[in-house]
């Protein structure tokens, strides 16, 4: 039905456009325990438009049968691993819901999962290539591409395991890279903060050597006030002293004058008896 998978595409533009950065859920649905072939091809060309990030992509498996074989889900991812030509580090199977206690369950298993996951903005680089008439073919490519897988699963294996290791190969650069980054972070606010501490003892220190300046200085001025006070009393005291004397130095001269009159006096009245 071309005009459902057109609406889909124009939704899914809607979506990111909206949207662009953020993580990606893809959800795919299985054909007797196997990816929905339709699903594959749909993802192939959504990722060819809008090229995903193994770091903000999480793919979810649903409606699985509740009861698997052991190993069941890791060769579910495998596969899709495969068939998607991607490494998978957010990737979950999910078993058919038949309580709200599931429901709750899967629901804060999705959170954990998206809150994993590192949004990437996500600009269309072309339009999304996708036929009704082209589907059949591109499904007939991943049904072959799925016996390939049962025929090579050793070498498939492989490869996922070489995947994941270079995906945690450069989770471990990038957390060096990190951590190197973080470290030379520190060590430059640790200089900064040493160099405004040593500024702010050279200002203290600079701060203390001009008061002890300033009270050098009140203190010289104060002893010179002092000093010029004294000088200015004692002048004052020898002037009063120099006064006093010469005071009473008139005071002697003048009896002295007064007594000698008296005796001028005394001996003209001798004389005139």
């Amino acid at each position: 039905d071309q005009q459902r998978i057109d609406l889909n595409k124009r939704e899914i533009d809607y979506a990111f456009k909206q949207h662009p950065y953020a993580v990606v859920i893809f959800v795919l649905g299985h054909q007797g325990g196997r990816p929905k072939q339709e699903d594959i091809v749909a993802f192939n060309a959504i990722n060819d438009a809008y090229s995903f990030s193994q770091k903000s992509l999480a793919v979810i498996v649903n409606n699985l049968p509740r009861r698997r074989k052991l190993g069941y889900d890791d060769k579910m991812k495998n596969e899709v691993s495969h068939l998607l030509k991607t490494h998978l580090p957010h990737f979950e199977c999910v078993s058919e819901i038949e309580t709200d206690q599931e429901k709750q369950a899967v629901r804060q298993k999705l959170i954990h999962i998206v809150r994993d996951a590192l949004p990437k903005q996500h600009d269309r680089r072309h339009a999304i290539y996708l036929e009704a008439d082209k589907i059949s073919g591109l499904s007939k490519q991943v049904e072959e591409s799925q016996k390939r897988i049962e025929q090579d699963r050793a070498a498939h294996e492989a490869l996922v395991r070489w995947l994941q290791k270079e995906f945690e190969e450069k989770e471990r650069r990038r957390r060096e890279e990190q951590k190197q980054r973080e470290l030379q972070w520190r060590r430059e606010q640790e200089r900064i903060h040493a160099a405004e501490q040593a500024e702010l003892r050279r200002q203290q220190a600079e701060y203390e050597r001009r008061e002890r300046q300033r009270r050098e200085q009140a203190e010289y001025e104060e002893r010179e006030r002092r000093r010029r006070q004294a000088e200015y009393e004692e002048t004052q005291r020898r002037r009063r002293q120099a006064e006093y004397e010469e005071a009473q130095r008139r005071q002697r001269e003048l009896e002295n004058q007064l007594a000698q009159k008296r005796r001028r006096e005394i001996e003209a009245k001798k004389g005139m008896c």
